[in-house]
């Protein structure tokens, strides 16, 4: 009996590399369905003994990750491509074995100006896999909006170049030349998925975020919805995970009401804080499900990314931090920009001071940097 080599991608969680492969080959489950919610690099390696199988939705931005270990004695470095195959093309490897037929993962482009001939988000599609012997290996998130319900399946490839890739074809006419393919190719993967209909109105929007700061720090990345309906949901999530494995992500969130009540919040924020390292680059996807309800015609949406730090010790007025807040919430507060935007006085001010330029110069994220003085002056400045 021969043992995989190379990147192994098991046909079930029973698979330990041995050859020739036997059993159920249709739910891989180093194909990784995650739905709309990303999924930290740490988490998909922890969980190598279980099976993630996530429905995904119809329209919306669901994230796919292919898991592989290196089964050689050195280490290995090679590249993913994934597929979505369409039910009606599964025996007909000829049709859907094809660049047309990959997923993609979504990237800056980094001259792009935001028109439809040079967006600012593009899609790339190898992705690299490196580990050591007997270490597990993940992707960044493939992302993936299928545009109807039909039954699909996901057939993962890990290889040199895409030439290798090609190069391992098998015209496979039956479902048994089809399943012999996969048995006979451990660095290949196929699982169903199940695709659910959008039955509410969803608005769901990428932005490129990229932390040029040379130092690894903590940022609160905060969607924030305005005039949205008591009851709607916000989410967001990013598509690659930081150095340390986390992913930057808020699960669905519901909008409550304002204390005053209404069945509108003019101004809702959520948020998540976790530390960013130099040179960071990411897609997140933000979204607003309005959950039955009516969109607002004045309804927007946007995300934030803040860093709070504090001045030197000589330049803090020395009192309590709930003082310093109170003092700095009053009616008389002002706010402004360092290049001497007004932003206006109080609670107003602050909340406005904190939606500045929230797309950045370029229409990406940009982080802000809030520096707390503990005065009657809180300045909010934009890197």
């Amino acid at each position: 009996m021969a043992n995989a080599t190379g990147f192994l991608l098991r046909t079930s969680l029973s698979d330990n590399g041995s050859l020739p492969r036997s059993g159920t080959w249709t739910y891989c489950p180093d194909i990784i369905p995650a739905g709309i919610t990303a999924i930290s690099s740490n988490d998909l390696v922890n969980s190598y003994g279980s099976a993630t199988d996530k429905i995904l939705t119809q329209g919306l931005t669901n994230y796919l990750y292919v898991r592989a270990k290196n089964m050689n004695a050195t280490s290995l470095a090679q590249v993913a491509y994934l597929f979505q195959v369409d039910g009606s093309l599964v025996l007909q490897p000829q049709l859907w074995y094809t660049a047309q037929h990959l997923v993609g993962y979504d990237v800056k482009n980094p001259e792009g100006d935001g028109s439809p001939d040079d967006p600012k988000i593009i899609k790339k599609y190898a992705q690299p896999l490196t580990a050591e012997p007997g270490q597990i290996a993940v992707t960044n998130a493939y992302t993936w909006a299928p545009d109807n319900t039909n039954h699909h399946c996901l057939v993962a490839v890990v290889a040199d170049n895409w030439n290798a890739v090609l190069n391992n074809y098998n015209p496979a006419g039956t479902m048994d030349a089809l399943a012999l393919w996969i048995y006979n190719n451990p660095s290949m993967g196929w699982h169903n998925v199940n695709i659910q209909p959008l039955t509410t109105t969803v608005y769901e929007t990428p932005i490129a975020y990229q932390h040029t700061s040379p130092e690894d720090e903590q940022i609160t990345f905060s969607i924030v919805a305005q005039n949205v309906p008591v009851g709607a949901r916000v989410s967001f999530s990013a598509n690659t995970s930081t150095k340390s494995g986390e992913v930057i992500g808020q699960d669905w969130t519901t909008v409550p009401s304002k204390p005053g009540g209404g069945a509108i919040n003019p101004d809702f924020e959520v948020g998540t804080t976790l530390t960013v390292n130099s040179g960071f680059a990411t897609i997140i996807t933000y979204r607003t499900d309005f959950n039955g309800l009516t969109p607002p015609a004045n309804f927007s949406m946007h995300m934030k990314a803040t860093k709070t730090v504090n001045p030197p010790q000589s330049a803090v007025v020395k009192d309590s931090f709930f003082e310093s807040y109170h003092r700095a919430h009053l009616a008389d507060a002002v706010f402004g920009h360092v290049d001497g935007t007004a932003h206006g006085q109080g609670y107003h001010g602050f909340r406005k001071m904190m939606g500045f330029a929230p797309g950045g110069g370029d229409g990406d994220l940009s982080d802000s940097i809030v520096v707390i003085v503990g005065s009657h002056t809180t300045t909010a400045v934009s890197s």
